[in-house]
């Protein structure tokens, strides 16, 4: 079987704002199996390869749950291994599927973050994401990094309070709502999980999000 057009999609779609192609990753296929990046029309024509994820330490490999933003002719996305440690990437590329750039290999750093699952949130010139794994207490993150590659900082690191009260394993985006990062994490709280909000700049701790007040 072939597999050299990508195979087992497991992000979503992002449509260009011309409203006329559509971008998308795959956890597999390509030549070496790792996944690609595509593009297609809306009308289903113009299939493209963007991308051949080739894994080891100078590309990505395997994208799980994510999806590429888009900015003006530059993609952005994260693959779950890859790197000099297999521990995900952040990349770049153009839209036609030329400059690709690694813009952050995880697990290069003392207690950096580690395969990320989810997708980047795109804020004028920021990145912003989570890790799964990595961090103080290899319990996941939350991070930011410039557009450009510069400037990643880790936001927070999960797994600091008593019995992981604060949540772990975050394993999709964050949303920007009133000047906070909101989220989730699939275990830690009452051992099911959590919501919690982070700011964005890495000056304040992540608190449970508030819950709403009962009707009366």
């Amino acid at each position: 079987m072939c597999t050299s057009l990508g195979k087992e999609p497991h992000g979503r779609l992002t449509l260009d704002p011309n409203g006329t192609t559509l971008y998308g990753m795959t956890r597999k296929g390509g030549d070496h199996d790792f996944g690609v990046v595509f593009s297609i029309d809306t009308n289903g024509t113009n299939y493209t390869e963007l991308h051949d994820f080739a894994g080891g330490g100078s590309d990505g490999a395997t994208s799980d749950h994510g999806y590429v933003v888009q900015s003006g002719d530059k993609l952005y996305g994260m693959t779950t291994n890859g790197g000099h440690h297999n521990d995900g990437v952040i990349f770049s590329l153009k839209t036609d599927g030329g400059h690709f750039q690694l813009l952050h290999k995880f697990g290069e750093t003392h207690h950096d973050g580690k395969n990320p699952y989810g997708s980047l949130l795109l804020v004028g010139d920021k990145l912003y994401g989570t890790t799964a794994n990595g961090g103080d207490n290899d319990l996941g993150t939350v991070f930011v990094i410039n557009t450009d590659g510069n400037n990643y900082q880790r936001l927070y690191s999960f797994g600091g309070q008593t019995n992981n009260r604060d949540g772990s394993k975050p394993i999709d985006n964050v949303i920007l709502v009133n000047g906070w990062l909101y989220g989730m994490t699939t275990a830690g709280g009452n051992g099911q999980g959590t919501i919690f909000k982070v700011s964005p700049t890495p000056s304040r701790s992540p608190t449970p999000a508030p819950r709403p007040t009962p009707p009366h």
